[in-house]
């Protein structure tokens, strides 16, 4: 992950692809529906963000957003750009000036230009924030590493 973040550093953030939980039509709210995304930052193959097997560990690694499908009776999970009122679409068009891992890999803190995002994988659901959740340790800054 630390490897990943490190080439990040002072890059604009373009787009973002989320896969979202769709059931009959209607997009799955909150962060328990997400399932992984991917941020394009500029001259950077995407940077795939999901949980592990475990679903208590984030994964960081480049890798291309995948196509929307269906599951049936289950659903769909559908591959898009967020909501605008969904906090990953406030950071597209924003410089990475820095980034730490939070707790063992359960995390990541990305600090923007203008504001911070926390990522963190808990139970399986990812936790999305504009601040670093309480009672998890904030690595060092990997900007001044």
């Amino acid at each position: 992950m630390r490897e990943i973040l490190v080439q990040l550093l002072g890059r604009t953030l373009l787009t973002v692809a989320e896969a979202r939980h769709w059931r009959d039509g209607v997009r799955g709210e909150g962060d328990e529906a997400l399932i992984e995304f991917w941020l394009h930052f500029d001259g950077m193959p995407a940077v795939h963000v999901c949980g592990d097997d475990s679903g208590s560990r984030l994964l960081v690694t480049f890798d291309e957003p995948y196509a929307s499908y269906d599951m049936g009776q289950y659903g769909e999970f559908r591959v898009e750009s967020p909501e605008p009122a969904d906090l990953l679409s406030h950071f597209a068009g924003h410089r990475l000036v820095d980034a730490a891992i939070l707790g063992d890999s359960v995390g990541l803190l990305l600090r923007f230009d203008h504001g911070d995002l926390a990522v963190v994988e808990r139970d399986d659901d990812f936790v999305l924030s504009g601040v670093a959740p309480v009672g998890l340790t904030i690595g060092s800054w990997l900007a001044l590493a």
